[in-house]
């Protein structure tokens, strides 16, 4: 009978063993299932990351489309305006273009026709009536403009 109670403690062991061991599978399986629940909720996050990472992608390919073009405008305008100041300056050292009266010695361009006492003033006026072109530049009529020696 020995025998019988010491095979009957070795099964009680091996019980608690058994017990023991299926808590701890368990406990692993619970682990387990929260790790795979992390890794599907991680790969959705990198799956949505990627989404928004492509999409801001485009958005920067199309931002450095348009800084290439602003820039090409830029050097367009740049261009321009270098052309312009060069034509600007070709004309101010050229012949006036305003026609120009001699008052007091010193030159004034008429920058355009205007009426003055109800009178028209134009350049041939001006020409012919040197006491009105004296008194417009005495009233700084802004039609006359001194023209700036060189």
């Amino acid at each position: 009978m020995a025998d019988l109670t010491d095979d009957q403690k070795t099964i009680e062991k091996l019980k608690g063993d058994l017990a023991t061991v299926t808590k701890d599978r368990d406990t692993i399986k619970g682990q387990l299932d929260a790790v795979i629940l992390a890794k599907t909720a991680a790969e959705a996050k990198v799956t949505e990351v990627t989404t928004e990472l492509t999409k801001t992608k485009g958005e920067l390919t199309k931002a450095q489309g348009d800084l290439t073009k602003a820039n090409t405008d830029l050097t367009t305008a740049e261009t321009v305006v270098l052309d312009l100041k060069k034509q600007l300056a070709e004309k101010e050292a050229g012949s006036p273009a305003l026609p120009t009266v001699k008052v007091g010695g010193k030159t004034y361009e008429l920058t355009s026709d205007f009426f003055y006492n109800g009178e028209e003033v134009t350049f041939k006026s001006l020409e012919e009536n040197k006491a009105l072109a004296e008194e417009l530049v005495k009233e700084g009529i802004g039609n006359l403009r001194l023209v700036a020696k060189k």
